[in-house]
């Protein structure tokens, strides 16, 4: 059997190598699913947080101008519900000086004469007062209403809240404000974000001027979408556009908020690389997990592959050693699993071909037993036909002889017509040939019956030979049975294979290993279908020798039946010759009784003579043909011997190979 050479990998290195790279991919999947998942959550947290932030920001400003202006509205209704003259009004602006530190300086007064009232501390400055955009403005609204930022004289940024007071009975028109300073809104812009890390700055969308910035210098610079900063040429864009969505500016996150009807946007912003500094984090931390829960996985999945296939280790095994030739296992099943199913299975199956096997070891030995038989048998028909041949040779070299005596006699026969003289002399000499003639007679006769005993004994041995034969072919018939089992079985288990494969394809990865099992099921019957292929032939071989050998023993048993009937024809002739000889003797000794008539009778013996010569050449000639026929009995013999051989060569191949298959001993191995 030949042995495969290929590198075997175990069914746990293979799932290993399959559920360990899957399952790490999955974790890795999942970890990233989570990782962006987190990251997400946090943008949209902290979106929403900065959102609130700027929105919060925003109120707060809008509160510090609506209380500003709640404050200068109950003043300024008071002066226009009071008819106070200037004194009074006077007092009153002294009042309001550094009442508010939102509006230090107080309030102050302008009509449109150009005649102004202030604090008597108060250090403002109303050169260019219609001009001024405090004067302008309080001009055209009744309420109060804020200005655009500006620089005071100082350089300050201020805002002023202006109006117009409604004066009864006079025609002079007066415009009542109040500076406010922007540091308090520089405090909330950059003090009140509630989003950590975050900045803000608020900006004047009438003039696109930056009103409150954590950076000092830039106080009352102007955005552009040209300005050399990524950061501050997108808030610039996206100002001008009106378009104040949250969105990511340079990578800072960002987000815009209108301040009440001012014109103002607060712009908060707060670098993406800070709102994900947790998510790396996070993702690093995912990682180590994710590499821990890799590591005790594949431990977990290692003792569970170690454990699902340690039935299926000792069922290889003795799939292995079935496959070569060791049918000696017995396979017991503990569990009511698959695995326990084809280790019953292949139980059974062991079984099956132990008791096969068995059979056909035991007609081997008979094959070959028969064989020897049959060779034996042929060995002896080949020397009884030697010592035919032989036997032949002796009587042709008699019959020989017998011929020349013949002649001799006729000779004499003939001498004796010519010489009267010496007939009793040539008479005795003549007796005493016919005597010699008698007794070569009797020992050809002799030699015949031998020949003849010879010859119904090789019909014997031919008729057994015969019989011999027959059983081989009977035996290798029920061979060609036992093959035709072996056949069917492998069949049957190729199928058991083939539904094993199905049902492990049907089970997904679970059925994996089932499914190399079966496999290796599938190639042990289509080494078992091979091996009944390579037995077939040569029980086709021992049938076609054996057909020959009956062939060749039919040819012989014709070819015996032929010469024994030659040579029963001989001994009829040596009879008919013996009888003759017995006459010629008779007729010798009248001659010697009666030589006075020697003359009358010597033309009748001389006939005689002729006619003895004559019958001797035909007994030369039978002798020949028989001597042909024990050469021809000898080749066939040698043939029937050399067929007996080749039978025993293949009953001894098929012996061979039945005993590479190991039946006898049993162990016991379990699969659990």
């Amino acid at each position: 059997m030949k042995e495969n050479t290929k590198k075997k990998t175990s069914i746990s290195t293979k799932l290993l190598t399959i559920i360990v790279p899957v399952v790490s991919i999955l974790v890795v999947v999942l970890i990233l699913i989570s990782f962006n998942v987190s990251k997400k959550m946090i943008q949209d947290s902290s979106k929403e947080l900065l959102r609130s932030s700027v929105s919060s920001q925003s109120a707060k400003i809008n509160s510090w101008l609506d209380q500003n202006l709640s404050t200068l509205s109950a003043a300024k209704q008071a002066i226009e519900a009071t008819d106070m003259d200037d004194a009074t009004l006077q007092r009153m602006l002294n009042g309001f000086y550094n009442y508010n530190s939102n509006f230090p300086e107080g309030i102050y007064i302008a009509t449109s004469d150009g005649k102004t009232m202030k604090a008597s501390e108060s250090s403002k400055d109303f050169t260019g007062l219609k001009d001024s955009a405090w004067y302008k403005k309080g001009l055209s609204t009744v309420s109060l209403a804020t200005t655009a930022p500006y620089q005071n004289s100082e350089g300050a940024m201020i805002i002023s809240a202006a109006g117009m007071l409604q004066d009864k009975g006079t025609s002079t028109v007066r415009v009542m404000s109040a500076d406010m300073s922007l540091d308090s809104v520089t405090i909330i812009v950059n003090a009140s974000i509630s989003m950590e890390d975050a900045s803000a700055f608020l900006v004047d969308t009438s003039n696109m001027s930056i009103l409150a910035h954590r950076d000092s210098a830039l106080l009352g610079s102007t955005l552009s979408t040209s300005d050399s900063d990524a950061f501050l040429a997108g808030v610039a864009k996206k100002l001008a556009a009106r378009d104040y969505t949250l969105d990511d500016i340079a990578g800072n996150m960002t987000a815009f908020k209108a301040v009440g009807s001012t014109g103002w946007i607060l712009v908060s912003y707060i670098p993406q690389s800070i709102i994900f500094a947790d998510v790396q984090k996070l993702g690093t931390l995912m990682i180590i997990i994710g590499i821990i829960a890799i590591i005790l996985l594949a431990l977990v999945i290692y003792q569970v592959i170690k454990y699902v296939t340690k039935p299926i280790s000792g069922l290889t095994k003795n799939i292995t050693d079935m496959s070569s030739g060791d049918f000696t296992i017995e396979i017991s099943h503990k569990s009511n699993d698959e695995i326990a199913t084809m280790g019953e299975s292949l139980d059974e199956f062991s079984g099956a071909m132990r008791h096969m096997i068995a059979d056909i070891r035991d007609t081997a030995e008979n094959l070959e037993s028969q064989a020897d038989n049959s060779s034996n048998a042929a060995h002896e028909m080949h020397e009884a036909a030697k010592i035919q041949g032989q036997s032949m040779e002796q009587l042709k070299e008699t019959v020989d002889q017998l011929s020349a005596s013949v002649n001799d006699i006729a000779q004499n026969a003939t001498t004796l017509a010519n010489v009267v003289a010496d007939t009793r002399e040539r008479g005795e000499t003549a007796d005493e040939k016919m005597k010699q003639t008698v007794a070569v007679s009797e020992k050809a006769k002799a030699e015949m019956e031998q020949v003849g005993a010879a010859m119904n004994e090789i019909l014997d041995n031919m008729s057994q030979l015969q019989s011999a034969i027959n059983k081989v072919g009977t035996a290798s018939e029920e061979i060609t049975n036992i093959i035709g089992l072996i056949g069917e079985i492998a069949s049957e288990t190729n199928l058991l294979s083939l539904n094993a494969s199905i049902e492990a394809a049907r089970a997904g990865e679970a059925g994996r290993g089932f499914a190399v099992v079966a496999s290796e099921i599938g190639k042990l019957a289509t080494n078992s279908s091979d091996s009944v292929e390579k037995i077939s032939k040569l029980i086709e071989e021992i049938h076609s020798l054996i057909g020959d050998a009956v062939a060749q023993a039919d040819r012989s048993a014709a070819n015996v039946n032929e010469s024994s009937t030659s040579i029963h024809g001989a001994v009829d002739t040596f009879d008919e010759i013996y009888r003759n000889i017995e006459e010629t003797n008779t007729m010798i000794q009248e001659v010697l009784d009666k030589i006075e008539e020697v003359d009358s009778v010597a033309t009748n013996v001389a006939a005689v003579s002729e006619e003895q010569a004559a019958s001797s050449e035909e007994i030369l000639s039978t002798s020949e043909t028989m001597v042909e026929q024990a050469n021809h009995i000898t080749e066939n013999s040698q043939l029937v011997a050399a067929d007996s051989e080749d039978l025993k060569k293949s009953s001894e191949r098929l012996a061979e190979h039945v005993s590479k298959f190991k039946i006898d001993k049993v162990n016991t191995k379990e699969v659990e």
